[in-house]
């Protein structure tokens, strides 16, 4: 009788094995935590000395009910009704009072940050009885670095309103629009010490009564802008006076692709470069082309007679004054654009505003 082979026995699992998965979720956990909270603390400090610094530089600002939470995937800091009491470059003492705000980051991203805004902001400057106020729908920002450099950044803000408030509870509407964006990043084919980035806003359905009744033409408008920022390095801690002048000093411009109105039938696409001149006043051209702006430009022009009545006139019969409802119908059943029509530049020079050689308006300090 022939003998059976024998299984060998089955090998038992180490019981340490069967909590190893849990071992290491508790570890995780753990680490988590500890970095949570380290962080935490790491953002506090960097606020409180934010602030310390800000105060050694006249510009008081506050935070009430200040909270860091997010516990455990997320950093968010928090605060209702912060202010700001301080002077700018120029020496103005300005006040400032914001609804609330969050920031937010992800623990796993903290390159990125969120920040949502709760509204109306209220700025009051010593001396002038107004105060300016803008309200909104919605308003967030976003923020991205990567390797210790600014990377993009997006705003966004939903049905904006901006009102003048008197001493006596009255209100003066200045403007509303639909919506506001913009979009900020370096320029990766920029090189050397000319930092460039590029820059796309957009801002739709915007009226404005002080708008209306000096163009006369009380329909929505659109506006767009493209430009690239040169020397905008300097930005990266700020857009305030002391920025803004460290910019113009090395030379820098806002080089426009396009700016483009569209109110109405009314079209202007505008290029060239901008900057600031040694008093701070807006410098530079933008060579214009346009369509149904005859009636503008004899607003801006005056029409009584002169060089300001010939020139709306000879727009006039260039087709500058031909609006898009004059062009025929398209294909689609919708009016086709209208063919824009080259104009005098715009010229800003020794404070002033010129159509051309036409001078138009004084310009004043930008701040």
């Amino acid at each position: 009788m022939s003998e059976q082979p024998v299984s060998p026995a089955p090998r038992r699992v180490a019981r340490w094995a069967l909590y190893l998965p849990y071992i290491l979720l508790l570890v995780l956990a753990a680490g988590v935590s500890a970095f949570w909270f380290i962080a935490r603390d790491r953002v506090d400090d960097a606020v409180d000395a934010w602030l310390t610094t800000e105060a050694g530089r006249g510009r008081q600002w506050t935070c009430p009910d200040r909270a860091l939470s997010g516990f455990p995937l997320r950093f968010e800091i928090s605060c209702t009704r912060p202010t700001f009491d301080g002077r700018l470059g120029d020496g103005r003492r300005v006040q400032g009072e914001m609804a609330s705000f969050r920031a937010v980051a992800q623990i796993y991203d903290p390159n990125l940050v969120v920040l949502d805004f709760t509204g109306p902001v209220t700025v009051r400057e010593e001396g002038r009885p107004e105060t300016l106020r803008l309200g909104w729908e919605g308003f967030s920002l976003s923020v991205r670095r990567t390797a210790n450099a600014f990377s993009r950044m997006s705003a966004y803000m939903k049905k904006p309103v901006l009102a003048a408030l008197d001493s006596n509870g009255g209100e003066t509407l200045l403007g509303r629009a639909e919506a506001w964006e913009a979009h900020v990043r370096p320029d990766p084919a920029a090189a050397g010490d000319r930092e460039m980035w590029d820059v796309a806003s957009q801002l739709v359905k915007a009226t404005s009564p002080v708008a209306d009744a000096l163009l006369g033409n009380p329909a929505p408008a659109n506006v767009e802008l493209q430009a690239g920022l040169d020397h905008a390095g300097v930005f990266v801690k700020g857009a305030g006076p002391a920025q803004i002048d460290a910019w113009r000093a090395a030379g820098g411009r806002l080089k426009v692709a396009l700016l483009k109105l569209t109110r109405g039938d009314q079209i202007i696409e505008a290029r060239g470069e901008l900057g600031v001149d040694d008093l701070r006043r807006l410098s530079g051209q933008l060579d214009v082309k346009a369509a149904g702006v005859s009636e503008l430009l004899a607003r801006l022009t005056g029409r009584r007679g002169g060089m300001g009545g010939l020139l709306a006139g000879g727009l006039a019969m260039l087709g500058g004054g031909q609006g898009a409802q004059r062009q025929g119908d398209a294909a689609d059943g919708q009016p086709p654009a209208p063919p824009l029509t080259p104009m005098p530049p715009l010229v800003f020079a020794e404070g002033r505003l010129m159509i051309g050689p036409f001078p138009v308006m004084r310009l004043p300090p930008l701040y």
